[in-house]
């Protein structure tokens, strides 16, 4: 995604993935959530060390 396209076509993913989210929440945005929500969410989203694309598959692990 290293076009301009893909990074328009990012920016609109990430922005329906914030407006699922906060359908989901009940709330307006991200002024609406407490510090402690608002980091579980983004740190669900955080790996540790350094991953590659290709090291990346689709769908959840756990």
């Amino acid at each position: 995604m290293k076009t301009r396209m893909g990074f328009r076509l990012l920016a609109v993913l990430m922005m329906a993935a914030f407006e699922a989210l906060f359908a989901t929440l009940e709330v307006n945005g991200v002024e609406d959530l407490d510090v402690e929500t608002l980091t579980a969410v983004l740190l669900s989203h955080v790996v540790e060390g350094n991953v590659v694309a290709a090291d990346v598959s689709s769908g959840l692990t756990r």
